[in-house]
């Protein structure tokens, strides 16, 4: 399926998932509020009363644009298999990659026994929100709202948590990442191939993390879950940010001449305001001062030690 709009052509890459996003909906309250008419029109045809709302459905899908431009997506590509070849003999960690390929159309089926690579020119989130209205009568009046934006991510691995009655947890992996070429900061898309490698290959650390910490804080709800692995996922960033802040120096010194040093020092700046980043200037000292080879080994033997070095115990 294809979606036009003047940032297109976009293409749909998932189909729509229930999936709550706070910033959306936030976005959807603020226009309600700016819309005096519609709210007069919805009061209108309740008969009056007090306003009352409910969220009944959030859902979204991943949409994204394709690098049409032959040139710039080979180059893209090469740039990447060269990249993940640097990052994989650096850190001597197994290659997880089924294949590496430019994505033009719908996404054609997974294949190989690794994790596929998708590359496009960019990503946005395409969501759909109904709310109900009522005023305490049997009447209601229900109203969809639906909007494209940024995905907020230059690089994307997933891996999907479930929490089962018996209190332990499953997770499940998507068996592809999605990388774009472009972004603001032009180091940040730089830098994808070497952090969602890094990502992949830790991921089952974090993992076997998260279920420990789970056990031990006797979790049981899906709120208190999702608060684990957040603070999980801060320190992957972590981690991954800094050995990524040392491989790249070597990588760039031979592969990127004239890469401004700023450009690294805006990126780790800019991310500072994201939560999931809170960690991460503590988790390049760290790495530094370990040494990219041993900060792996250390997060792969006992991620605990490894947070402590950042948070304490």
């Amino acid at each position: 399926m294809r979606v036009r709009d003047r940032d297109g052509p976009r293409y749909v890459f998932e189909d729509f998932q229930s999936a709550f996003d706070p910033e959306s909906h936030g976005w959807n309250i603020e226009y309600l509020n700016a819309n005096p008419p519609m709210l007069r029109k919805i009061r209108q045809d309740l008969h009056g009363g007090e306003l009352r709302w409910r969220l009944d459905s959030f859902k979204q899908r991943l949409l994204f644009v394709p690098e049409l431009r032959r040139e710039y997506a080979a180059l893209h590509q090469q740039y990447c298999e060269d990249l993940v070849n640097h990052v994989l003999r650096v850190t001597r960690i197994e290659n997880p990659f089924s294949h590496i390929q430019v994505l033009l159309k719908e996404r054609p089926p997974l294949s190989g026994p690794g994790v596929t690579v998708y590359l496009v020119h960019s990503l946005a989130r395409e969501y759909t929100a109904t709310y109900s209205f009522a005023n305490g009568g049997e009447r209601e009046v229900r109203v969809t709202l639906s909007g494209v934006v940024d995905s907020g991510r230059i690089g994307s691995y997933t891996s999907d948590l479930y929490l089962q009655e018996d209190g332990t947890a499953e997770f499940v992996h998507r068996r592809y990442t999605i990388w774009q070429n472009g972004a603001g900061n032009p180091y940040a898309a730089l830098i994808v191939p070497a952090e969602e490698t890094l990502h992949i290959a830790l991921r089952k650390f974090t993992e076997s993390a998260i279920q420990e910490t789970l056990r031990e804080r006797e979790v049981q709800s899906p709120r208190e879950a999702a608060d684990v692995v957040e603070e999980w996922v801060r320190v992957e960033e972590a981690i991954v940010g800094g050995v990524v802040d040392v491989i790249m120096r070597d990588f760039a010194e031979g592969s990127l001449p004239g890469i401004p040093e700023a450009l690294a020092a805006r990126d780790v700046a800019e991310r500072k305001g994201m939560e999931r980043y809170a960690l991460l200037e503590k988790g390049i000292d760290a790495v530094r001062q370990l040494g990219h080879e041993e900060a792996i080994r250390l997060y792969s033997e006992d991620p605990h030690r490894f947070r402590e070095m950042l948070v304490g115990r």
